[in-house]
């Protein structure tokens, strides 16, 4: 692309990948999980513990949503809208608002979560650490 751009500036005289294809690389499809192997990683967390059952929901979300990691550890409580069971995600990839939408399921356990949480740290992030900082992706998930 480089140097066909730099012959037709006029930049070279002669374009010395002309005629040579490009290689297409071709994405392996990644393989889907199966319920049994969700499960297992479900039967992973601590639910009696803050971290432990934080974690859980977070999976739940992640799977839920299709959100990416930084996009869900930055949501806020006052984020989440129940009423029409939409987050809104203001820390996206694209550095753009976007809302996405979740299932009565996650609606459910969002909010058994929220009760849960609220007993153990007061801080209008979704999901933050034992200590209530901001859980980042680059923090470790156990004990934290």
């Amino acid at each position: 692309m480089f140097f066909n751009w730099l012959y037709e500036e006029g930049e070279i005289r002669k374009n010395p990948v002309d005629g040579i294809s490009t290689i297409k690389t071709e994405r392996k499809q990644k393989k889907a999980v199966t319920k049994q192997e969700f499960q297992k990683l479900l039967d992973v967390f601590d639910y009696t513990k803050f971290h432990g059952y934080r974690n859980k929901v977070i999976v739940l979300l992640l799977q839920d949503t299709g959100c990416r990691i930084g996009e869900t550890l930055a949501i806020k409580v006052d984020d989440i809208d129940f009423k029409h069971r939409m987050i809104l995600l203001k820390h996206t990839k694209a550095r753009q608002e976007r809302y996405v939408y979740f299932s009565q399921t996650l609606a459910r356990e969002l909010k058994h979560y929220l009760q849960f949480k609220d007993r153990c740290t007061e801080t209008e992030l979704l999901f933050p650490t034992t200590k209530g900082t901001e859980l980042t992706i680059h923090s470790p998930l156990i004990n934290n």
